[in-house]
């Protein structure tokens, strides 16, 4: 039998897709607009926070 979707993401052997985040962000934000924040903060937050990784030069930025 195989695991469900949910709990191959809690157990984190697989990540939902962009789609996915995008459709349960809409959805948290239907009912909850700080809910929302909090999902996308702690579920981006180590992406977002992570110093010096993939971080773009913006110093030649000319607009």
């Amino acid at each position: 039998m195989r695991s469900s979707v949910v709990y191959r993401w809690f157990n984190e052997l697989i990540d939902p897709t962009v789609n996915t985040l995008v459709k349960m962000v809409v959805a948290l934000k239907l009912l909850d607009i700080d809910a929302a924040r909090e999902f996308v903060r702690r579920y981006l937050g180590e992406i977002l926070e992570d110093e010096g990784e993939g971080e773009v030069d913006r110093s030649t930025n000319t607009e």
